[in-house]
This record gives C-alpha cells, sequence and structure tokens, in this order.
C-alpha cells in the first residue's frame, strides 16, 4: 500500500470514530396566544427557554407632538439637573441619554404583593428623537422570561422618570423581581419621581394632577377615547380568561401616552427653574414657582420674579399671595415693597388670619426698621382687640405692647 493511499484510510478512519455534533435545538416557536397578542397589537414576538412576551417598539422623530409641546423642544436641552425635581436631591447633571421614562399597567390599583404588572413601558431618547419599548405579559406563566428581558433596561447610571413611581410602579416590578427570581432590584442612579415637583408648580391653579389633567391645562393635549386607568385591569383579565383583544390596544395606546408625556414634564420643568420661572405664563403658577424658589433659599431670584410678575400677581386678587410676596420681599429686605402689602392686608376682619399676620409685621416694622413706636403700638393693640385665641399667643402680644410701652415712656422722659 503506498504512503499516500495509507494517510487516506487512517484519515477516513478517524473521521469514522469521530463522535457526530450535537443537533442544534431548534428555537420554541411562539403558542397561538402570542401570535393572537401579536396579531391585535403588532410588535416583536419574543420566545425563550422561561416563557414568551410581546415587545412592542415606536420611533417618535422631533415633530412628533402633544398639544402645543414637540419632542424637538426639550431634544435639544443638555441642561438637566437632579436638584430641579427633589428639594433634597443634590445638584447632580444628568445626561439625556441616561434618563429612562417608566410606567407600569397592573392587574390592579391597590398594589400589594399580588399584583402583576402586565405591561411594562420605558422610552429613551435618542439622536432623531424619542423611542418607547412596551413589554406585555401574554399569560403569568411567562413572568419570568419578561422580567429578565425588562431588568436589561436598567443600569447603574440610569436616571429613572416616573409618575407615583417612587410609591406605586417600582415597589411593583420589584416584588416581582424577587418573587421570580430573576434579581433583587433593579439598578438605577437616581429616581425621579415628577409627580411631587408637579404638585408644588401646577396643583394651586388646575387642582388635579393627574397625567391627563396635566396634559389637557399644561400642554394644551386632550387623548381622544382614552381608556381610564381603573378599566385596565378588567381588560387584561378579559384576555387571560377568554383571550378577547379588543380593548388590548386602547391599553397600550394608554401607557405610550403615559411614558411620552413624562419627556414633556421633565423638559417643562427643567426650562422653569433654568429660566427663573420666567418661562411661565400663568400668574398663580408664577406664584408656586416662587414659593418652590423660597423653599430652596433663593430668595433673591424669588422676589425677582414676584416683581416682575407683579401686576399679573395682584390680579389675582389673593390675600394668601399677596402675603407670600410681601414676606418674600422682607426676607430680600425690600420692606418698601412689603409695607404698602400688609397695610392693605391689615384691614381684614376679626377672624382673618392674613390680616393679624400683616399687623404683627407692620408692629415689628415700626419698632425695629423706623424706630416709630407709637405706630408699632397701635398695630400691637389692633391685633390684641382682634386676636381670637387661635392665630397667635395672646401673651406674646401683651409682651410686645408693655416693651413698647416702655419705650415710648422713654423717649418721652429724654
Amino acid at each position: 500500500m503506498s504512503q499516500s493511499t495509507r494517510t487516506s484510510a487512517q484519515a477516513s478512519a478517524a473521521k469514522a470514530n469521530t463522535p457526530a455534533a450535537p443537533a442544534v435545538a431548534a428555537p420554541p416557536a411562539p403558542s397561538a396566544r402570542l401570535k393572537k397578542l401579536n396579531k391585535a397589537l403588532g410588535g416583536e414576538m419574543i420566545v425563550g427557554s422561561s416563557g414568551e412576551f410581546l415587545k412592542i417598539v415606536r420611533q417618535h422623530d422631533l415633530d412628533y407632538a402633544h398639544g402645543t409641546s414637540a419632542i424637538s423642544h426639550f431634544h435639544q436641552r443638555d441642561d438637566y439637573c437632579a436638584s430641579h425635581f427633589n428639594l433634597h436631591a443634590e445638584r447632580l447633571p444628568l445626561a439625556k441619554k441616561q434618563f429612562l421614562f417608566f410606567d407600569c399597567e397592573t392587574t390592579g390599583l391597590a398594589g400589594g404583593v399580588g399584583t402583576v404588572a402586565f405591561l411594562i413601558g420605558f422610552a429613551s431618547f435618542t439622536d432623531d428623537g424619542l423611542e418607547t419599548r412596551q413589554y406585555f405579559l401574554t399569560d403569568y406563566g411567562d413572568e419570568e422570561a419578561m422580567l429578565e428581558s425588562v431588568l436589561s433596561e436598567f443600569s447603574d447610571t440610569t436616571a429613572l422618570v416616573s409618575y407615583n413611581g417612587a410609591s406605586f410602579d417600582m415597589p411593583i416590578l420589584r416584588n416581582r423581581l424577587i418573587i421570580n427570581r430573576v434579581a433583587r432590584t433593579a439598578p438605577y442612579q437616581c429616581h425621579l419621581d415628577l409627580l411631587h415637583p408637579v404638585r408644588s408648580l401646577y396643583k394651586r391653579r388646575i387642582q388635579s394632577c393627574s397625567l391627563t389633567s396635566v396634559e389637557e391645562n399644561v400642554f394644551g393635549f386632550h387623548r381622544e377615547g382614552d381608556i381610564p386607568g381603573y378599566l385596565v385591569p378588567g381588560i387584561y383579565f378579559d384576555w387571560l380568561g377568554s383571550e378577547d383583544t379588543t380593548s388590548l390596544a386602547g391599553v397600550v395606546e394608554h401607557n405610550r401616552l403615559d411614558i411620552v408625556s413624562l419627556a414633556l414634564i421633565l423638559s417643562r420643568i427643567t426650562e422653569c427653574h433654568v429660566s427663573g420661572g420666567e418661562s411661565l405664563s400663568e400668574a398663580m403658577d408664577v406664584y408656586s414657582f416662587s414659593r418652590m424658589q423660597v423653599a430652596r433659599r433663593k430668595i433673591t431670584e424669588a422676589a425677582n420674579l414676584l416683581r416682575s410678575r407683579e401686576p399679573h400677581l395682584e390680579a389675582l386678587d389673593s390675600r394668601e399671595v399677596d402675603f407670600h410676596r410681601s414676606m418674600t420681599h422682607k426676607r430680600a429686605r425690600d420692606s418698601a415693597r412689603a409695607l404698602p402689602i400688609w397695610e392693605r392686608l391689615a384691614k381684614g376682619q376679626r377672624r382673618d388670619k392674613i390680616a393679624q399676620l400683616s399687623r404683627i409685621e407692620l408692629a415689628k416694622y415700626f419698632e425695629h426698621k423706623s424706630r416709630k413706636f407709637d405706630r408699632a403700638l397701635s398695630y400691637t393693640e389692633e391685633a390684641i382687640r382682634r386676636n381670637a385665641g387661635e392665630n397667635m399667643s395672646t401673651k406674646e402680644l401683651l409682651h410686645r405692647s408693655r416693651r413698647l410701652c416702655f419705650k415710648i415712656e422713654r423717649l418721652k422722659s429724654q
């Protein structure tokens, strides 16, 4: 046998003795339920070893608008800061790429361990606008698979943005991650719950701070045919029980609008802080923002804003607003502006708390600033006469009166 023949025979024998490569298992096929869900909602059918779910992705370009606000308006911003949304937060600059807007639709509105987030929506900025990603749970048994994908949305640099999410959405997600043994929690750098700054800024004017109310009264955006939140759990139970897809698209649209609105609110509040309130057009919002500035010890900025909008604030004809103006000017060491406001407010009725507080401020001013003790005594005695016991300690007023009488007598004796 020649050398080449021998080598060929050895190679053939070796090949015959080599074990065959294991066959690659075909990926699981989507169930009929998932196919039906996909037909109703569109999206991408995700199927894995631990379950299946639907992922719906939508791109929103720069021209996309909610009422008067387009995505292009906030997409250009680069001055986001955590302290704009939380009085106690550190001044942490935030980049657009860090934001993750987040909202859940759940099987119950009361929360609790048994509540499942069957639709979890996210949005984030892209180079061309805003992208929304929604994860829809096919059935309870698929929850682990969906949560594993949801977890990949988070990172240690994430700036999570929600609306009441700190009290509702995030605790539910955390519970489901633990129950399904996916993770202890989702990582993020900070959580901006927009409900609280929205209440501080807009509640005095719009009363209700539901997301739809904010859309209508701040952005001029009105949802058409929107599904109320209290109906959402029942619609999902109809899907679980009878595979009824009739209203599921409305639930997905409700969730999408929620997360897009978060981006608009984030930008509007940022603009308000960066402009020092000058971007606000409603007088009551200006008043609310000035209170926020005072709480942040930005007294000079608050006083400047109130001074620039004085005619609009006076048109509100609100004693509460006027007293706030006077006290802000006092703290800014501008008693000349505060004094006429106190004098007007002091003419209130017997049980008018603001009138009583104004009399006390006038007494303080005339005693300590202008040193006109007789006028200070006059306002103090009026305060004593009109004091109903609930506004200020009569003992404190009497002490002030005795001190002023002593000062007046000492001046007379000189």
